[in-house]
């Protein structure tokens, strides 16, 4: 059953980036909202992969013991990544503003949903 978790996020990353590599980037005017917007797409796609990579060693590990010192420096850095594509998506403009925004508010729920239930 977790091997779902990380098949499926892999398998639509890996679409994801070949649909991706087919486009030819459009920039929209002024240029340094939609560099925002792509700062902040980045951000976000690197904390979707540290939870992705938590998850793989954590079952690779056999799970996390209680207040694990790597964990929580994970949910950290993770909230703060999340954090940082949240405000940098606000001033972005383009097609990634608001699914960036929609996916970086997520991200930082998740890490703080799991830091709590810890």
């Amino acid at each position: 059953m977790a091997i779902f978790f990380i098949i499926i996020p892999a398998a639509l990353l890996v679409l994801a980036l070949q649909h991706w590599s087919e486009l030819v980037p459009k920039f929209e005017h002024p240029l340094w909202r939609s560099y925002t917007a792509f700062v902040a797409f980045c951000l976000s796609s690197v904390s979707v992969l540290l939870w992705v990579f938590m998850d793989v060693w954590a079952l690779f590990r056999g799970g996390f013991p209680k207040y694990d010192p790597v964990l929580l420096r994970m949910y950290a850095f993770g909230a703060l990544l999340g954090l940082a594509g949240f405000v940098t998506s606000l001033p972005g403009k383009g097609k990634l503003r608001w699914p960036v925004c929609f996916v970086s508010f997520a991200m930082l729920f998740m890490w703080f949903a799991a830091a709590v239930m810890e």
